[in-house]
């Protein structure tokens, strides 16, 4: 299945890491391993080289905040159902784009 990536996503992914993370130059790039389609978030930092995400079916768990649930949904159908991976949507998670343990949240 491939990702339908919108400019909006990547607009919001891009304000969320330039302002409460201080990353700039974010890179959302489809990617296909073991036939399998997934997706890779790049971005440059204004003090470190490069910093990545891994891909989706690397995190056991994806929070979402509600009100930002659309701007993800295309890339979450990326995840196969019978993959580890679980997503959780939460009405205010109140934490930001962050790794906590092997826990990927996804707010404002």
């Amino acid at each position: 299945m491939a990702i339908r990536l919108t400019p909006e996503v990547k607009a919001y992914l891009e304000y969320v890491l330039a302002k409460e993370l201080k990353y700039v130059r974010l890179s959302v790039v489809p990617t296909e391993v073991e036939g399998e389609m997934s997706y890779m978030i790049t971005w440059t930092k204004e003090i470190a080289p490069l910093e990545r995400f891994r891909t989706a079916r690397d995190w056991n768990v994806i929070v979402i905040e509600r009100k930002y649930e659309h701007f993800f949904g295309d890339i979450l159908l990326g995840l196969d159902p019978s993959d580890r991976t679980k997503v959780v949507i939460l009405d205010n998670p109140n934490v930001l784009v962050r790794e906590n343990g092997n826990i990927l949240v996804l707010n404002g």
